[in-house]
C-alpha cells in the first residue's frame, strides 16, 4: 500500500504494526535516534495479480521516530512512527512524533 501511494505521490506516516520488529541496530541514520530504513517487497498475496506486483519496487524506503502519547489518567505510551517523509531539513523528527 505504501509503495501504490508512493508512485502517486503521496507521502505517508503511520503507526508501526506492533508485531513487525524494530530494530534500530541497522541501517543509515539522518541524526540522532533517526533512522532511515527500508523494507524488502514480500511474496505477492492471492489478492494482488501478478501485473501489479510486477510494479511494486523492490524496497521501499522511511524514516521511524519513537513518540510518547500521554493522556491524564493513562499509562504513558511509546509508539514507533513510520514515514516517507525523508529529508530531515525540511521534516523535523520532533514534528513526524508529533503527528
Amino acid at each position: 500500500m505504501v509503495a501504490s501511494l508512493q508512485a502517486r505521490g503521496v507521502d505517508s506516516v503511520g503507526r508501526q504494526h506492533q508485531k513487525r520488529p524494530a530494530d534500530f541496530r541497522r541501517g543509515q541514520w539522518l541524526g540522532y535516534q533517526d533512522p532511515l530504513r527500508s523494507w524488502s517487497k514480500p511474496a505477492r498475496p492471492a489478492w494482488l495479480d501478478e501485473a501489479t506486483s510486477q510494479q511494486v519496487p523492490d524496497r521501499v524506503p522511511w524514516r521511524a521516530r519513537r513518540g510518547r502519547v500521554s493522556r491524564q489518567g493513562f499509562r504513558t505510551s511509546i509508539l514507533l512512527v513510520l514515514t516517507t517523509l525523508l529529508m530531515p531539513t525540511t521534516f523535523a523528527k520532533e514534528e513526524i512524533a508529533e503527528l
